[in-house]
């Protein structure tokens, strides 16, 4: 069986606007038409926390990168602050003073006084609990996530691709896993959705559907500390999959067909023969292989009944890529795997793209 294990390099290496950064230029455009344009999109940005910050964040050229990594880190930072200054929800926030005087911070402080009309400024913010701060930057999170949505749908789904992969189209994929909210893979080379799980949700065109897009951060605390820290969890990825049931297909299709396929091939020890082992490829396009996502990437590498292809663009992206591989899984097991035959771990230059 091959799997497809699809990421955001994958629509941009279709030439779409799919970065952050994409999206915060969109954002800054339709403020400066007001509700001329968009009135729905105009409604959803404004006085809103994350949009206020991530903005002003750009304008000041502060941001850490233009990858969605870049854009987690950004709101883990803040969450993280808040997080381990006060574990009493019920408390007033902390003044300013008492807390990280990080520059970002100071920033986030001062557009949420704007953001909640505090007559006083930053020294009203402390009149509220960290529950209703919560209760905010949650509602916000959602009203950005819809905005986005909104602009996948318009300028992402509804531009016409006019390239295709040669890579995509010879793994002749059985099933996949996209962390994409586009559907530019069914688009452009299948049509058949049973085949393809949106791990993080997916755009939904009718708008009476509710969205089930996650966009939220990793765990940022160590496996002792976790389980102290939940207040902020709502924010994370492992919550959102769970509150907006994206599904456990790729939990079935690994279960049910790759590992039960490879266990009833199990007395077959020979490598070079990997069809009659039952062996999953497993083929990545367009992913970082961040930590951020290897609660549901490092199985890949880790079960014997997975040999992993790694697609990359350049020679950078590939050291970049193997960098993370080995954060995930340990450089002796990286080398072990890399060196085998055949090896388990496979890097491949992919082939530029063709007209469609």
């Amino acid at each position: 069986m091959n799997m497809l294990v699809l990421g955001n390099g994958f629509d941009l290496a279709h030439n779409l606007p799919t970065r952050y950064t994409n999206f915060l230029e969109y954002v800054i455009k339709q403020r400066d038409l007001g509700e001329v344009e968009h009135t729905r999109i105009y409604e959803l940005i404004q006085k809103n926390i994350w949009i206020d910050y991530f903005v002003r964040l750009y304008q000041m050229n502060l941001l850490r990168g233009i990858n969605w990594i870049d854009f987690e880190l950004e709101i883990s930072h803040i969450l993280k602050i808040f997080d381990e200054h006060d574990s009493n929800i019920y408390n007033k926030i902390a003044p300013l003073s008492e807390l990280n005087k990080d520059k970002k911070l100071v920033l986030f402080y001062n557009l949420y006084a704007i953001r909640c009309n505090c007559p006083d400024g930053i020294r009203d913010v402390p009149k509220q609990s960290y529950s209703q701060l919560i209760e905010n930057m949650e509602s916000d999170m959602e009203r950005m996530i819809k905005a986005f949505e909104i602009y996948l749908i318009e300028k992402v789904e509804e531009k016409d691709v006019v390239c295709i992969s040669p890579n995509i189209q010879e793994v002749n994929a059985n099933r996949i896993i996209s962390f994409n909210y586009t559907h530019i893979y069914e688009k452009l080379y299948s049509d058949d959705k049973s085949k393809v799980h949106h791990i993080h949700g997916e755009v939904k065109r009718d708008a009476s559907i509710s969205n089930n897009m996650v966009l939220g951060v990793d765990e940022y605390w160590d496996k002792e500390e976790a389980h102290k820290h939940t207040n902020y969890n709502i924010f994370k990825k492992f919550t959102q999959r769970i509150l907006k049931e994206t599904g456990f297909e790729y939990r079935n299709w690994i279960e049910n067909e790759s590992k039960k396929n490879y266990k009833q091939h199990i007395g077959t020890r020979n490598r070079t023969s990997l069809s009659s082992m039952g062996i999953t490829d497993v083929y990545i396009f367009g992913h970082s292989l961040d930590v951020t996502d290897s609660d549901v990437l490092k199985e890949f590498f880790t079960d014997e009944c997975f040999n992993v292809h790694i697609f990359y663009k350049d020679k950078g992206k590939e050291a970049a890529l193997i960098a993370n591989v080995v954060k995930m899984i340990g450089e002796d097991e990286f080398i072990r795997q890399i060196n085998s035959v055949p090896p388990q771990i496979e890097f491949i230059k992919q082939k530029d793209m063709i007209k469609k």
